[in-house]
């Protein structure tokens, strides 16, 4: 009995994380997932980033993660930031103000 529990208790977490990557975003753009860089296309992930991608206000995303705003300024992504592909910055389904990236 209690085996069943713990299985279906990881299921309902497993859904939730999926979900979660899927719910992201409403439109397009990338999600930072796992340590990877993930293409959203109506806020479903299709596969890892392989190439420069710039956002409709010049934002640059790195497949690595590393984001180059217009002005210059750069940070690096974390799990479950989320940048539209209008190039609003987001975490979970809040806003993110941009931090310089520490050296």
């Amino acid at each position: 009995m209690l085996k069943i529990g713990l299985t279906t208790c990881l299921l309902i977490l497993t859904l939730s994380g999926v979900a979660g990557i899927s719910n992201a975003a409403d439109e397009n753009g990338v999600i930072m997932h796992d340590g990877k860089v993930m293409i959203l296309n109506k806020g479903q992930a299709e596969g890892a980033l392989d190439h420069v991608m710039t956002m409709g206000n010049g934002t640059k995303v790195m497949p690595d993660g590393t984001v180059t705003m217009k002005a210059g300024q750069e940070m690096k992504m974390q799990n479950g930031t989320v940048i539209t592909s209008d190039g609003h910055i987001m975490h979970g389904s809040h806003a993110v103000p941009m931090r310089k990236e520490e050296q």
